[in-house]
């Protein structure tokens, strides 16, 4: 996944991942659940502190490591659009 200076997330769904770059974090969000989606799931390098604060900006909680994607450890987080929803 690429960095830049705002930052990359991911949509994952079981079926594709997006990749896309936002300037703030409602934008990122209002973008996955737009696109029909129920639950939007971030993974990133457990030590990169900066992308795990824009998980928590868009409301994600962290769910543990994953080794599920990539091949390697990663910190996994997620929201529900039930979650927005309640906000």
């Amino acid at each position: 996944m690429a960095e830049t200076e705002r930052g990359a997330e991911a949509v994952l769904t079981t079926e594709r991942l997006v990749v896309r770059h936002w300037t703030t974090a409602d934008q990122a969000r209002a973008f996955g659940f737009a696109d029909g989606l129920t639950e939007i799931r971030a993974v990133l390098n457990p030590d990169n502190t900066r992308s795990a604060a824009v998980c928590r900006r868009l409301g994600m909680t962290g769910t543990g490591l994953t080794d599920r994607w990539y091949g390697r450890r990663l910190a996994e987080y997620r929201i529900g659009r039930d979650e927005v929803e309640a906000q």
